[in-house]
Protein backbone atom coordinates (compact mmCIF):
# COMPACT_ATOMS: atom_id res chain seq x y z
CA UNK A 1 0.00 0.00 0.00
CA UNK A 2 1.37 3.44 -0.93
CA UNK A 3 2.26 6.07 1.60
CA UNK A 4 0.33 9.33 1.49
CA UNK A 5 0.29 12.50 3.56
CA UNK A 6 -2.52 11.09 5.70
CA UNK A 7 -0.01 8.58 7.06
CA UNK A 8 2.38 11.41 7.92
CA UNK A 9 -0.15 13.82 9.45
CA UNK A 10 -0.66 12.02 12.77
CA UNK A 11 3.08 11.57 13.30
CA UNK A 12 3.76 15.24 12.64
CA UNK A 13 0.94 16.35 14.96
CA UNK A 14 2.13 13.99 17.70
CA UNK A 15 5.60 15.53 17.51
CA UNK A 16 4.25 18.90 18.59
CA UNK A 17 3.20 20.41 15.26
CA UNK A 18 -0.61 20.09 15.24
CA UNK A 19 -1.19 22.88 12.71
CA UNK A 20 1.18 21.27 10.20
CA UNK A 21 -0.28 17.84 10.91
CA UNK A 22 -3.83 19.13 10.45
CA UNK A 23 -2.89 20.80 7.18
CA UNK A 24 -1.31 17.58 5.90
CA UNK A 25 -4.30 15.43 6.76
CA UNK A 26 -7.14 17.89 6.38
CA UNK A 27 -9.65 18.30 3.56
CA UNK A 28 -9.11 22.02 3.12
CA UNK A 29 -7.60 22.05 -0.35
CA UNK A 30 -4.52 20.77 -2.13
CA UNK A 31 -2.70 24.11 -1.82
CA UNK A 32 -2.68 23.97 1.98
CA UNK A 33 -1.56 20.35 2.06
CA UNK A 34 1.11 20.94 -0.58
CA UNK A 35 2.57 23.86 1.37
CA UNK A 36 2.55 21.87 4.61
CA UNK A 37 4.32 18.99 2.86
CA UNK A 38 7.01 21.34 1.57
CA UNK A 39 7.49 22.87 5.03
CA UNK A 40 7.73 19.47 6.75
CA UNK A 41 10.11 18.10 4.12
CA UNK A 42 12.33 21.16 4.34
CA UNK A 43 12.37 21.03 8.14
CA UNK A 44 13.51 17.39 8.06
CA UNK A 45 16.00 17.92 5.22
CA UNK A 46 14.24 15.78 2.62
CA UNK A 47 12.07 16.31 -0.45
CA UNK A 48 8.37 16.85 0.07
CA UNK A 49 7.38 13.23 -0.56
CA UNK A 50 5.40 11.40 2.14
CA UNK A 51 7.53 8.23 2.03
CA UNK A 52 10.75 10.25 2.36
CA UNK A 53 9.30 12.25 5.26
CA UNK A 54 8.25 9.05 7.05
CA UNK A 55 11.72 7.60 6.55
CA UNK A 56 13.28 10.75 7.98
CA UNK A 57 10.97 10.61 11.00
CA UNK A 58 12.01 7.00 11.58
CA UNK A 59 15.73 7.81 11.32
CA UNK A 60 15.88 11.08 13.24
CA UNK A 61 16.08 11.28 17.00
CA UNK A 62 12.54 12.12 18.22
CA UNK A 63 13.78 15.15 20.16
CA UNK A 64 15.54 16.50 17.08
CA UNK A 65 12.52 15.86 14.85
CA UNK A 66 10.20 17.53 17.38
CA UNK A 67 12.40 20.62 17.60
CA UNK A 68 12.64 20.91 13.79
CA UNK A 69 8.89 20.51 13.24
CA UNK A 70 7.95 22.91 16.05
CA UNK A 71 10.33 25.55 14.70
CA UNK A 72 8.88 25.11 11.19
CA UNK A 73 5.32 25.36 12.48
CA UNK A 74 6.15 28.48 14.47
CA UNK A 75 7.69 30.11 11.39
CA UNK A 76 4.80 29.27 9.04
CA UNK A 77 1.81 29.02 11.37
CA UNK A 78 0.12 32.25 10.30
CA UNK A 79 0.57 31.49 6.59
CA UNK A 80 -0.98 28.02 6.98
CA UNK A 81 -3.90 29.33 9.01
CA UNK A 82 -4.55 32.02 6.41
CA UNK A 83 -4.58 29.44 3.61
CA UNK A 84 -6.90 27.18 5.62
CA UNK A 85 -9.23 30.11 6.22
CA UNK A 86 -9.22 30.96 2.51
CA UNK A 87 -9.90 27.33 1.57
CA UNK A 88 -12.79 27.17 4.04
CA UNK A 89 -14.17 30.45 2.69
CA UNK A 90 -13.98 29.13 -0.88
CA UNK A 91 -15.79 25.94 0.16
CA UNK A 92 -18.56 27.94 1.84
CA UNK A 93 -18.93 30.19 -1.20
CA UNK A 94 -19.34 27.14 -3.43
CA UNK A 95 -21.92 25.65 -1.07
CA UNK A 96 -23.84 28.93 -1.02
CA UNK A 97 -23.71 29.17 -4.81
CA UNK A 98 -25.02 25.61 -5.15
CA UNK A 99 -27.80 26.28 -2.64
CA UNK A 100 -28.85 29.44 -4.50
CA UNK A 101 -28.94 27.54 -7.80
CA UNK A 102 -31.06 24.78 -6.25
CA UNK A 103 -33.46 27.29 -4.72
CA UNK A 104 -33.90 29.19 -7.97
CA UNK A 105 -34.24 26.16 -10.24
CA UNK A 106 -35.96 23.74 -7.86
CA UNK A 107 -39.37 22.29 -8.75
CA UNK A 108 -42.60 23.07 -6.89
CA UNK A 109 -42.32 19.96 -4.70
CA UNK A 110 -38.80 20.82 -3.59
CA UNK A 111 -39.81 24.39 -2.79
CA UNK A 112 -43.12 23.55 -1.13
CA UNK A 113 -42.55 20.58 1.14
CA UNK A 114 -41.63 22.65 4.20
CA UNK A 115 -44.71 24.89 4.09
CA UNK A 116 -46.89 21.83 3.38
CA UNK A 117 -45.50 20.05 6.43
CA UNK A 118 -46.10 23.18 8.50
CA UNK A 119 -49.76 23.44 7.42
CA UNK A 120 -50.40 19.74 8.06
CA UNK A 121 -48.82 19.99 11.53
CA UNK A 122 -50.79 23.13 12.37
CA UNK A 123 -54.13 21.62 11.30
CA UNK A 124 -53.45 18.36 13.17
CA UNK A 125 -52.33 20.16 16.31
CA UNK A 126 -55.34 22.47 16.18
CA UNK A 127 -57.70 19.51 15.80
CA UNK A 128 -56.25 17.85 18.89
CA UNK A 129 -56.56 21.06 20.91
CA UNK A 130 -60.21 21.45 19.80
CA UNK A 131 -60.92 17.84 20.78
CA UNK A 132 -59.43 18.41 24.25
CA UNK A 133 -61.47 21.60 24.64
CA UNK A 134 -64.65 19.76 23.63
CA UNK A 135 -64.02 16.99 26.17
CA UNK A 136 -63.37 19.49 28.93
CA UNK A 137 -66.36 21.69 27.99
CA UNK A 138 -68.95 18.94 27.65
CA UNK A 139 -67.65 16.62 30.38
CA UNK A 140 -67.15 13.96 27.73
CA UNK A 141 -65.41 10.64 28.04
CA UNK A 142 -62.15 11.06 30.04
CA UNK A 143 -60.74 8.08 28.13
CA UNK A 144 -60.48 10.42 25.16
CA UNK A 145 -58.05 12.59 27.13
CA UNK A 146 -55.90 9.52 27.75
CA UNK A 147 -55.93 8.71 24.05
CA UNK A 148 -54.98 12.27 23.17
CA UNK A 149 -52.17 12.24 25.75
CA UNK A 150 -50.69 9.20 24.01
CA UNK A 151 -50.08 11.26 20.86
CA UNK A 152 -48.09 13.90 22.76
CA UNK A 153 -44.76 12.34 21.79
CA UNK A 154 -45.74 12.25 18.12
CA UNK A 155 -46.62 15.93 18.22
CA UNK A 156 -43.38 16.68 20.07
CA UNK A 157 -41.41 15.11 17.24
CA UNK A 158 -43.50 16.83 14.58
CA UNK A 159 -43.16 20.25 16.21
CA UNK A 160 -39.39 19.74 16.58
CA UNK A 161 -39.11 18.91 12.87
CA UNK A 162 -41.27 21.95 12.09
CA UNK A 163 -38.91 24.17 14.08
CA UNK A 164 -35.87 22.86 12.22
CA UNK A 165 -37.54 23.19 8.82
CA UNK A 166 -38.61 26.77 9.63
CA UNK A 167 -35.06 27.64 10.59
CA UNK A 168 -33.68 26.02 7.43
CA UNK A 169 -36.27 27.85 5.32
CA UNK A 170 -35.01 31.14 6.77
CA UNK A 171 -31.44 30.12 5.98
CA UNK A 172 -32.45 29.22 2.42
CA UNK A 173 -34.07 32.62 1.94
CA UNK A 174 -30.92 34.33 3.21
CA UNK A 175 -28.79 32.24 0.84
CA UNK A 176 -31.08 33.10 -2.06
CA UNK A 177 -30.68 36.77 -1.17
CA UNK A 178 -26.90 36.38 -1.32
CA UNK A 179 -26.15 36.38 2.42
CA UNK A 180 -23.05 34.29 3.08
CA UNK A 181 -23.59 31.46 5.57
CA UNK A 182 -20.50 31.13 7.75
CA UNK A 183 -19.43 28.14 9.80
CA UNK A 184 -17.91 27.78 13.25
CA UNK A 185 -14.56 26.60 11.91
CA UNK A 186 -14.14 29.65 9.70
CA UNK A 187 -15.02 32.02 12.55
CA UNK A 188 -12.62 30.21 14.87
CA UNK A 189 -9.78 30.37 12.34
CA UNK A 190 -10.38 34.05 11.65
CA UNK A 191 -10.34 34.81 15.36
CA UNK A 192 -7.17 32.81 15.84
CA UNK A 193 -5.39 34.53 12.99
CA UNK A 194 -6.34 37.94 14.41
CA UNK A 195 -4.91 36.92 17.81
CA UNK A 196 -1.70 35.62 16.21
CA UNK A 197 -1.26 38.81 14.18
CA UNK A 198 -1.51 41.09 17.24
Amino acid sequence: MGVDWGNVAARVAALGAPVLGGALGGPLGAGVGRLAGQIVGSALGVEDQPDLVLDALDLLDPTEATAALQAAEHAHREQILRLQLQAETNDLEQVNETMRAELVHGNWYQKGWRPTFGYITAVSYGAVLLAIAKVLWTNGDPALLGALASVTMIFGIGLSVLGVTSYRRSTDKQTLAGVQQTGGLMDALASRIRREAT
